[in-house]
């Protein structure tokens, strides 16, 4: 090894930075919110029972219980997972590049695995798996792939083939935990056993039969999960989508055509495509001709024993889980190109080394200068596609800026079109927000199928949408019409029933508006939100007992709670009823809590003044509310008055108590 060569790695690990440095301002967007900010469980650590993805799952919660709803945490989590995957990728390239397979073909494996490993980290299609933020479940999946893979090829020609072997399996398992995708890991080492190692691996297991049927023993049942999961897709015929089997296969040609499109032209890119099924045989013509060309010269090429027939292999084994005749409610998503982008980063790096390598021989010029010109080329590519993935991390800084792009894309696209008028919403843009949803009710009727999603969620968000805007607006009795209406096309559709409870509270009719929230408990007894609104209408009224039991069925009050947290603590802290007030427990709720909102610092350190003088601490009680009393001052928040009285009150040592409404 020459004395720069042990710095290479240290290259991957920059381009890798710089292509994402600017990713950590990142928004949670779309699935996020699903399985991150509106996910009870996420403040508690899963049951270690196994099942999938569970590896993930508990990186997010270890990552909110950590720094909370922070999403730099999150961000700098998932480009550790990227930067680590893209070494592992270059360690894969090298060692295979010095395989007898190669015949010392490539006097410079390092600056060959150095660009695959670079061009491949900085693709702005990468971005889809690494800055939005719910898609580690492909980057980590994609980890624990390159780095199972890394350790087999480690085991050829190595001393002690067992241990590496058994490093493999274990990380294979762990890649289990993350995404069901890495089941085909096997077939790719087979294929990569017969095409590079002349069937070494092949030859062993057949020699040791019985450790053969025990890898295949353990393989059945560690993958039952996901041979459940694909038996049910099939039997669902792809859930809300109606997509059966066939379609979805026939649609899948155009899908993967498409992904090699944007692996070499990545523009534009978009998060949510509602890719349409294709309607007939003859608009999946030309694809079906180009994919099966390339799947034929793929087999071929296996059979020759040819190196890219094994990165034809990469390619299309890894995509058949969602590629393949298993419907899934989405027929296409980039990240499902996170590691089949290798094998088409890798044909193309090597394809312009030959191509090079055939026009400076005619040329006959020096060595250095082929290395040079070649050398520049492929940074110029790795710098355009850096400079395009920092371009697409700037659209995640905002949920509705996303949504317009991917409408741009997609125009007739119902669910980003709704999407994007939540967006406005959170944004105090309900003109904007209107717009989005009466479009989308105009466009349904006419739409055809649609994957992803069904008609009736569509026009339960609009219906819902509307109803939110005319709430805002006062007028309550619009409001509840759009809710009941969202609520007649999907009767399960909670949201809505929350919101139609809120309206109903605010025109009046606190008994329905009761009524509403419990029928959404009766539907999802862990339902945060209806507990919340139980919670505090209880608490409006003085009836503290139901108050309290309704604030403790909430599982956890996570950072997207934190008013219903500060509402809970302030009761049991100030509550008129002896049974119910329990200030210890009220600093024990809040304890920890901090926030960059000066407005949420005030009433943080005002409840945990009211929780100590209750617990008689009187002392810590003053710092509190002195603290409180500053930042209130300091930012000119309503209320300084009041936090001064309660201050002066603690001072006497006096606890305050709200008088009963």
């Amino acid at each position: 090894m020459r004395r720069y060569e042990k710095w290479l790695p240290l290259v991957v690990v920059i381009a890798g930075a710089l292509a994402y440095a600017n990713s950590f301002a990142g928004v949670f967007l779309f699935d996020d919110s699903v399985i991150i900010t509106s996910n009870p469980g996420i403040s508690t650590l899963p049951s270690f029972a196994w099942r999938t993805r569970i590896l993930c799952d508990l990186s997010f919660r270890i990552n909110y219980l950590l720094g909370g709803l922070n999403g730099t945490h999150f961000h700098a989590v998932n480009l550790l997972i990227h930067i680590c995957a893209g070494l592992f990728l270059f360690g894969i390239i090298r060692r295979m590049l010095v395989r007898p397979f190669f015949a010392d073909r490539y006097k410079e494996p390092w600056w060959l695995a150095v660009a695959v490993a670079v061009l491949w980290l900085v693709h702005p299609l990468q971005t889809g798996s690494v800055t939005y933020i719910c898609q580690r479940y492909e980057s980590m999946m994609g980890l624990c792939f390159l780095g199972a893979f890394y350790c087999c090829i480690r085991a050829y020609g190595s001393c002690m083939p067992y241990i590496w072997g058994i490093i493999a399996a274990i990380i294979f398992i762990a890649g289990l935990g993350a995404k069901e995708v890495i089941v085909v890991f096997p077939v790719v080492l087979l294929v990569y056993d017969h095409v590079i190692e002349s069937g070494a691996l092949r030859k062993h297991l057949f020699k040791h039969r019985i450790l053969a049927l025990l890898l295949v023993v353990a393989l059945i049942v560690i993958g039952s999960p996901i041979i459940k999961l694909a038996a049910f897709h099939l039997v669902q015929y792809g859930g809300r989508g109606g997509v059966s089997p066939w379609m979805y296969f026939c649609t899948q040609w155009g899908v993967i055509t498409h992904y090699l499109r944007l692996s070499v032209f990545p523009y534009p890119l978009c998060l949510d495509y509602a890719w349409p099924p294709v309607a007939s045989l003859v608009d999946a013509l030309l694809p079906c001709l180009f994919v099966c060309f390339m799947a034929i010269a793929t087999l071929c090429a296996v059979c020759r024993r040819f190196a890219i027939g094994f990165a034809g292999v990469w390619f299309f084994v890894i995509l058949v889980p969602t590629s393949s005749v298993f419907p899934l409610p989405d027929m296409v998503f980039e990240h499902r190109m996170y590691l089949p982008l290798v094998a088409v980063v890798s044909v193309l790096v090597f394809g312009c080394h030959h191509i090079a390598g055939l026009l400076f021989a005619r040329l006959d010029t020096s060595k250095r200068v082929r290395v040079g010109l070649y050398s520049v080329f492929l940074v110029c590519i790795a710098v355009l596609f850096t400079v395009l993935t920092a371009l697409r991390n700037e659209d995640y800084r905002s949920e509705s800026t996303m949504w317009q792009k991917a409408l741009k894309v997609s125009p007739y696209n119902l669910r980003a079109m709704t999407g994007l008028g939540g967006a406005f919403l959170k944004e105090g843009k309900s003109a904007d927000a209107r717009i989005c949803f009466t479009e989308a009710l105009r466009i349904l009727p006419s739409s055809g199928i649609v994957t992803g999603y069904d008609k009736a969620y569509v026009e339960g968000v609009a219906l819902n949408g509307l109803g939110v805007i005319e709430n805002k607006r006062d007028n309550h009795d619009e409001a509840e019409a759009y809710f009941r209406k969202a609520i007649l096309v999907d009767n399960e559709f909670l949201m809505a029933r929350n919101n139609l409870g809120i309206a109903l509270e605010q025109m009046g009719k606190i008994d329905e508006a009761r009524a509403s929230w419990l029928e959404v408990v009766g539907l999802s007894p862990s339902n945060r939100k209806a507990r919340l609104c139980l919670a505090l209408s209880f608490l409006r009224t003085g009836q503290y007992s139901e108050a309290k039991e309704n604030f403790e069925a909430i599982s956890s009050f996570g950072d997207d709670m934190m008013d219903g947290k500060l509402a809970y603590a302030w009761m049991l802290a100030t509550c008129c009823d002896a049974s119910v007030r329990d200030g210890k427990k009220a600093i024990g709720i809040l304890l920890g809590s901090r926030s960059p909102n000066p407005v949420l610092a005030v009433k943080i350190h005002d409840v945990m003044a009211a929780g100590y003088a209750d617990a008689g601490n009187f002392i810590l009680a003053t710092e509190h509310a002195e603290e409180a009393l500053e930042i209130a001052e300091e930012v000119n928040v309503t209320g300084i008055e009041v936090i001064r009285r309660r201050l002066n009150l603690y001072r006497a040592k006096q606890p305050f108590r709200e008088p009963h409404p």
